[in-house]
């Protein structure tokens, strides 16, 4: 069935709220309240979080997605990454399982990079919708399409309490280390790297409360 852990993607380098709809071609049971569990919480509200490079060299994280979506963590009060990458197959998400008549998957093929290289004044937006997507299993009762059952992700929202933005930071770096960066000031990397010398900056938060932060990288 894919990756059942991800949700859609925006344009790089941000995230996208999950999807809430899917095409109906089979025999639904939405109307079960059995299978009411599956359907999607509303979630947010969103974070916007600003990555800024501060430092006078470049430093290089690690990439979560094809499009080089940099590995930001959002950590919960259960210390629960709750910031996951653009999947690239779908379906993902369990509500759309349940519509479908047939799950053959469909996948891009693509390339995550090995990693970004962020350069002195990059400024990096990324958002991060609010919720996560919780793990299910989909029984045939509830999916009963041809290859539909098995495991899934629900979009859900997160829970109130104290957070913070994390994003592990390296400053050394060997192997293709060199890229054309973008306006904003990053570039992925797609060639074997090997990455040293890190360093954890965050932000704190809590929800509800802020609903835009700055990350700020400095030298080391």
């Amino acid at each position: 069935m894919g990756d059942s852990t991800t949700a859609d993607p925006t344009v790089a380098p941000t995230t996208a709220d999950p999807t809430t709809g899917a095409t109906s071609t089979g025999e639904a049971t939405t109307g079960d309240p059995a299978c009411a569990p599956y359907q999607p919480e509303e979630i947010g509200p969103g974070l916007d979080v600003t990555i800024r490079h501060e430092g006078d060299a470049p430093v290089w994280v690690r990439a979560l997605d094809c499009s080089g979506l940099v590995d930001l963590d959002i950590v919960d009060p259960l210390v629960r990454d709750l910031f996951t990458p653009a999947g690239n197959c779908s379906p993902a998400q369990c509500h759309e399982f349940v519509e479908l008549a047939a799950c053959e998957p469909a996948c891009d093929d693509c390339v995550v990079p090995w990693a970004v290289r962020i350069e002195p004044g990059a400024s990096i937006p990324v958002h991060w919708p609010g919720g996560f997507l919780a793990s299910m299993t989909l029984t045939a009762e509830c999916a009963p399409g041809e290859g539909c059952q098995g495991s899934c992700g629900r979009p859900t929202q997160a829970p109130p309490g104290p957070y913070s933005a994390e994003l592990r930071t390296f400053h050394t770096c060997t192997g293709a280390c060199e890229c054309d960066p973008t306006p904003n000031g990053w570039c992925p990397l797609f060639e074997p790297v090997v990455l040293e010398d890190v360093t954890l900056p965050f932000t704190a938060f809590k929800r509800p409360g802020e609903t835009a932060i700055e990350l700020v990288i400095g030298a080391q």
